[in-house]
């Protein structure tokens, strides 16, 4: 793929799921093999992740070798998503960051996500907090992840004043149906060299063209009490994202192009990311990683459905922007 285009990282909110395929060391090792394949060398992780099972996605990848294997690796701050207050505190960090390399078997990480903004702690004091982990070495580069505009460019602001670690990667959901991002955070990252990393690029599954609701569906990331599927459940089960879904999927039909391979070639041909950016791929099962690699490089999509796809943003953005 060209070299001018994003970086494909593996996510890791299934790792260790009871629902998914990736249960044990010997499943995670054999996943990493297979991305090793697929030419996918970066993982993202936090604490937190599974949903519900804390530390044990970082557990997973320690025991299979993603280090030893040669995987690069990006870790978040722990986060309590109810209450993040405190979270990005100097001591808070510490601990955090310490408890993931340990868990992980790195030294370093590449990049050291601030998960969410923290309400309690200063932000000239994340800032200070951020610097002194990344001069003990503990991380290569500095990311924000779910922060408002304002507040990254604050941050760049400290950090440029008091000769900080600037953020030099943010983390934000980008997709086909959510683009909010295009009005201001992404000019804003644009001016001061900061690579977007895009999750959710199926919007946690929404564009996957699998019944998201009801009966249907049972089984799937959306099935009740499946703690990922209630979150995107939460932001895309609406009347005008099913009605675009339902646009897009009779549009694309007839040119027998799924859904989910159109989200997928958009966000890497077409949307505004590009080199030294990156899009977060998760999988249920390993099929879904080689499925979603090998629409990817099937490359850009016909001008007709680009054309198609941005008359469906520009109408679910007049009624509900994002």
């Amino acid at each position: 793929m060209a070299s001018s285009s994003p970086t494909l990282i593996f996510g890791s909110g299934t790792i260790g799921g009871e629902r998914y395929a990736f249960k044990t060391a010997a499943d995670v090792e054999a996943l990493l093999s297979e991305l090793k394949q697929l030419g996918i060398d970066r993982l993202d992780v936090t604490p937190r992740h599974p949903p519900g099972h804390n530390y044990l996605a970082e557990t997973l990848y320690g025991q299979a070798g993603a280090v030893p294997k040669g995987f690069i690796i990006d870790v978040k701050n722990l986060i309590n998503p109810q209450d993040t207050s405190g979270s990005l505190s100097a001591a808070s960090l510490r601990a955090s960051i310490g408890g993931s390399l340990e868990r992980l078997g790195l030294d370093k990480a590449n990049v050291f996500y601030a998960y969410a903004p923290d309400a309690e702690t200063p932000l000239r004091e994340q800032a200070a907090a951020m610097d002194e982990l990344h001069r003990r070495g503990l991380f290569s580069r500095l990311g924000l992840s779910n922060f408002p505009a304002e507040q990254v460019a604050e941050w760049v602001a400290i950090a440029e004043e008091e000769g900080y670690v600037r953020p030099s990667v943010y983390q934000g959901q980008y997709n086909l149906i959510c683009r909010g991002a295009e009005a201001s955070l992404l000019p804003l990252l644009r001016r001061h060299a900061i690579a977007l990393v895009a999750y959710s690029p199926l919007a946690g599954g929404f564009l996957s063209g699998k019944p998201t609701s009801g009966d249907g569906a049972a089984g799937s990331r959306f099935a009740a009490g499946d703690p990922l599927g209630q979150f995107f459940r939460g932001l895309y089960d609406r009347p005008q994202f099913h009605a675009a879904l339902r646009r897009m999927s009779e549009f694309l039909a007839p040119r027998e192009i799924a859904l989910p391979e159109a989200a997928l070639r958009w966000l890497y041909w077409h949307s505004q990311l590009g080199e030294g950016d990156g899009i977060i791929l998760g999988a249920s099962k390993t099929e879904q990683v080689e499925t979603n690699t090998a629409d990817i490089r099937k490359g850009p999509l016909p001008q007709e459905v680009v054309d198609a796809l941005e008359e469906v943003w520009t109408s679910i953005n007049a009624e509900h922007p994002t």
